[in-house]
C-alpha cells in the first residue's frame, strides 16, 4: 500500500467522511511510478483495463476487505480499473 494511504485515510473514504475521495481514487503517479485506487465494495477482484484494447493489463490488490483496491507499478497508458466480479455473482465483461 502506499505510504500515502494508511488505514486512517481508508476507514475516512470507506465511512464517507474523506472531504475529497476523488483525489485519492484512481490513477495516480506517486514516488514509485502509477498507483491506481479504487473502492468497490461489491467486486471480488478489480483489473485494470486497456481502454483501446479491452485486455486486462493489471490486477488490483483487495488492501481492506470492505472494498479498497490498489496496484502500485502499475502500467503508464490509457487504462482504468474495472471491477470483474462480485459476493452477488455478477460479472463484468473484461475481453
Amino acid at each position: 500500500m502506499s505510504v500515502l494511504l494508511d488505514q486512517h485515510v481508508i476507514n475516512q473514504l470507506i465511512s464517507g467522511h474523506y472531504a475529497d475521495p476523488f483525489s485519492l481514487l484512481g490513477m495516480h503517479s506517486v514516488a514509485a511510478g502509477i498507483e491506481v485506487r479504487a473502492l468497490l465494495p461489491d467486486a471480488d477482484q478489480v483489473w485494470v483495463i486497456d481502454a483501446e484494447k479491452g485486455t486486462k493489463v493489471a490486477e488490483l490488490r483487495r488492501d481492506d476487505h470492505r472494498g479498497f483496491f490498489c496496484r502500485d507499478n502499475a502500467p503508464a497508458q490509457k487504462s482504468l480499473p474495472l471491477p470483474v466480479g462480485s459476493p452477488l455473482g455478477r460479472k463484468y465483461p473484461v475481453d
